[in-house]
């Protein structure tokens, strides 16, 4: 898992590694007060790309990242403003980034 955040940047960018060919799933999330939204969100991606079922995921997202913990890097600030911030971990062959302004872009890694 890598978390990334620059103060001093104003705009969330894509860094060079999220712009890639093996890109297979990519949204805004609006972060709510549910935590387990946003894993939801990812294990349904990976399911759907893999056409198998979520419940094989659930676990297994809990074995790369701490959901909650996730929720907190990178949710807004209490006065809405968004975080610069960008966590990455590893799944069942998929990269997952996760960027302060709500993107999320999953990749399939190569063999």
């Amino acid at each position: 898992m890598t978390v990334n955040e620059n103060p001093q940047s104003s705009t969330s960018r894509p860094s060079d590694d999220d712009v890639s060919p093996n890109l297979v799933f990519e949204t805004t999330y609006e972060y709510g007060t549910e935590t387990d939204e946003l894993t939801v969100l990812i294990v349904d991606a990976i399911a759907d790309e893999m056409d198998v079922s979520p419940v094989k995921f659930v676990s297994k997202i809990n074995e790369a990242v701490n959901p909650d913990a996730m929720e907190r890097i990178l949710r807004p600030l209490p006065d809405g403003t968004k975080r610069n911030g960008q966590l990455i971990f590893f799944l069942h062959g998929f990269r997952i980034s996760i960027h302060g302004d709500g993107t999320v872009r999953i990749h399939e890694t190569p063999a």
